[in-house]
């Protein structure tokens, strides 16, 4: 345990005993390191539990994890720090730096759609961007380099219009990262440890994991399932290795707006611009440029990044107005609880009893009176990614009110404001988007952190689809690795129509020959013995004979 700042020594036991009681529980192997800091020094580091489930080496303060996506604070930040030198600007498009990039849309002319992303959007997740590329995603294991990473990229499809929809995605990063090592005329690893990890002495960062495993290293499991250990090909939106120390002095760095040794690495200016969380119009919380508010802590807003994958879950934290921050790794995505532990441990600073959340009561709206037809022309069920995961919401007139029933079928009744702006009890904002005939096109629905835009899905006024002869050779069950762990998909007609069933039921739009596209806009392509939906290659179930 590495202990360099008074606290109470009372609390600290209190802490350790609560968190050596949490990993204790477990059945399953898991290991924790934590890492507490002010602006000015570190306040105490250690690590719990074991690095694997052989049990033979103990997690310390040492021992390295994957970043996962709070990686994405250090590409954004050393990509400020270029700018700051004059070599980048985030209003700069991505062609002007990498001319030969390419990638398919439904939406306009592709090169005047390209010539939108700037790297403010991909850094803000506003590029129009799908999570995954069709090479080296989260559910491809097998071998490939960054370059074959960032190519394949090229073949793939536009989510949205650029600019237009908010949806979180690690592509953006990658091709930001990729750049970077163009700019600088060698690799995107060389330019993070000039321009960050030599300067802040985060000695033992690294984006190789063969380095990494030469050290103290933690695997990653969820639950009992063990991940293998492989190179992430992901590397700006989360393929660093770190220990809580090195993050400590990361986030030091953030604490005195990035400076260090009395030396303005990001400019002032371009630093605030990284903590202007622009998603959000109803609450001060929300994302900026790889950074995002998302709790208050002595009234004063709680910044960081969290992650999660490859067995990994991680989460920093820090309070720019108090000086201090914390940082959690664990190599267990199943119920790790590092926000929870995070916030746990900033508490242990402040003395904070709970988060403070924005809160106000609530107030039936007034408004004329709404008719039931107008209402139910908004009856349906409407699709959007939540957190990386396929969400449908479904709007339902019932006894002359209309309600919105979420995943577990847990329903809010809705408050107009007029026909198409509506709150809940929980003052959760809806706006609905009507196209010109009147149909519903999408709804907004304010968030804590994003306002997801629900894009429609289907509903009881849809007409029937054109019911297609060859999309019955399409119908069928496809399967594929999730998270390194078997799951599938599959294909049906309904309606007329061909749908996906994949966590919910996604009617498909008929775009040209073999490709579809999902309402909330992303691609499905199908081949003879397979498809590829969100840039995940699956493969389809031979019939039985």
């Amino acid at each position: 345990m590495k202990m360099l700042h008074s606290i109470e020594e009372s609390k600290i036991k209190d802490f350790i005993n609560y968190i050596k009681d949490f990993i204790n529980s477990r059945k399953d192997t898991i290991g924790l390191a934590l890492a507490l800091t002010t602006d000015k020094k570190l306040i105490w580091a250690e690590g719990f539990g074991f690095t694997d489930q052989s049990k033979k080496e103990k997690v310390t303060a040492e021992t390295l994890f994957s970043s996962q996506s709070i990686g994405k604070t250090f590409t954004s930040s050393a990509f400020l720090i270029l700018a700051s030198k004059g070599l980048i600007a985030l209003d700069d498009t991505i062609r002007a730096h990498y001319p030969r990039f390419k990638i398919n849309t439904i939406h306009g002319e592709p090169d005047e759609e390209i010539s939108k992303i700037t790297f403010r959007r991909m850094l803000s997740h506003t590029a129009g961007l799908t999570h995954e590329a069709l090479r080296g995603n989260n559910y491809d294991y097998s071998p490939c380099t960054f370059e074959e990473h960032i190519e394949s990229i090229n073949d793939w499809w536009l989510k949205s219009p650029v600019g237009a929809d908010m949806s979180y995605s690690n592509l953006g990063y990658d091709l930001t990262a990729y750049v970077m090592g163009l700019i600088k005329d060698t690799s995107f690893e060389e330019v993070m440890k000039e321009e960050l990890f030599e300067p802040l002495e985060m000695l033992n960062t690294t984006l190789d994991v063969e380095e990494a495993l030469k050290r103290s290293f933690a695997r990653g499991f969820d639950g009992e399932f063990a991940f293998p250990i492989v190179q992430i090909p992901m590397l700006g939106a989360g393929g660093l290795f770190f220990n809580v120390l090195d993050v400590a002095k990361f986030i030091r760095f953030h604490l005195k707006k990035g400076k260090i040794n009395q030396k303005q690495l990001i400019n002032p200016e371009l630093f605030d611009e990284m903590y202007k969380t622009t998603s959000n119009e109803y609450t001060e919380y929300g994302y900026g440029l790889g950074i995002y508010a998302a709790g208050k802590l002595n009234n004063s807003l709680i910044y960081g990044h969290a992650g999660g994958g490859y067995g990994y879950q991680t989460n920093m934290m820090w309070v720019p107005e108090q000086k201090i921050g914390v940082v959690v790794l664990s190599n267990n995505m199943k119920d790790s609880r590092v926000s929870s532990i995070a916030m746990k441990a900033l508490k242990l600073i402040t003395e904070e009893s709970e988060e403070q959340e924005l809160k106000s009561d609530f107030e039936k709206p007034k408004c004329e009176e709404v008719s039931a037809d107008l209402l139910k022309a908004l009856e349906g069920t409407y699709c959007a990614e939540n957190n990386l995961t396929s969400q449908m919401i479904r709007i339902s007139y019932e006894n002359n009110n209309l309600y919105l029933y979420d995943m577990s079928n847990n329903s809010s009744e809705l408050y107009p404001f007029n026909s198409i702006d509506f709150t809940t009890d929980k003052n959760r904002i809806l706006k609905f988007k009507l196209d010109q005939q009147g149909k519903p096109n999408s709804v907004l629905i304010d968030d804590r952190l994003f306002p997801y835009v629900y894009k429609y899905n289907d509903g009881p006024n849809d007409e029937e689809g054109p019911n297609l002869e060859e999309w019955k050779e399409y119908v069928g069950t496809y399967f594929f690795e999730d998270e390194a762990k078997p799951s599938s998909l599959s294909l049906f007609l309904q309606n007329g129509y061909l749908y996906l069933k994949y966590k919910c039921n996604f009617k498909l739009h008929h775009h040209e020959e073999n490709i579809f596209f999902t309402a909330d806009g992303e691609a499905l392509v199908i081949k003879q013995d397979h498809l590829i939906y969100k840039g995940i290659t699956v493969t389809k179930m031979e019939k039985e004979t």
